[in-house]
């Protein structure tokens, strides 16, 4: 019986056969759609980095991996990096200081162009996210269990004499939550009565 022998051109490769490829090919054509050789560069760090950028739009977006938050994934040297932080330590010669973030102008975790990247503080990366709208309050945040109209709801039920362990079987929330909410330190922003009573809490509300 003759053996059965991998059908890409110059491959003898013979044993487990699938869609009349070796395993290699197969694999191959699994992870890129295509027996040939993969797309992928190897040796030169800056070739293979840029490869994986698209440049077609204002903002140069990263085409490889990426984690939960969108940000693009890099290994340089051995070690994962975030795509965006490279682009801009490249750009300007020096790595990125260990008491700044890699900040976006552009709100795009993907884009790695370093004229829409700086590196800055935390601080200024949250005033910069506050100033443009970025942050998430309120119901809006994924986390939110409450809308505004119950935080009004919870306030003006305790301002009127109902019991925190009451509030929180009502709405699904600890007892801590409950009284934070109802002494105005979370969801500051939201409308009601702020109500101290009892002299419980002694922190003041904000």
């Amino acid at each position: 019986m003759v053996p059965k022998i991998c059908s890409v051109d110059g491959c003898d490769t013979g044993g487990y056969i699938t869609r009349g490829w070796c395993s290699k090919h197969y694999a191959r054509w699994r992870r890129t759609g295509t027996t040939d050789q993969t797309g992928r560069i190897v040796g030169d760090s800056a070739a293979r980095f840029w490869a994986k950028v698209d440049k077609s739009g204002e903002c140069w977006n990263w085409t490889g991996s990426r984690n939960d938050q969108g940000y693009g994934q890099f290994r340089l040297d051995g070690k994962g990096r975030k795509a965006h932080t490279v682009a801009l330590e490249w750009e300007l010669g020096y790595l990125r200081p260990p008491h700044l973030d890699t900040c976006h102008k552009c709100d795009n975790p993907s884009c790695v162009r370093p004229s829409h990247l700086y590196f800055g503080t935390r601080q200024q990366n949250s005033d910069d996210a506050w100033a443009r709208g970025r942050t998430r309050v309120g119901e809006d945040r994924p986390a939110a269990k409450v809308t505004e109209l119950d935080v009004v709801a919870i306030r003006t039920d305790y301002a009127a004499g109902a019991e925190v362990d009451d509030l929180s079987a009502a709405y699904g929330l600890k007892n801590s939550t409950i009284r934070c909410i109802v002494l105005g330190f979370k969801w500051k922003h939201a409308g009601g009565p702020i109500t101290v009573r009892r002299g419980r809490i002694k922190k003041k509300a904000a």
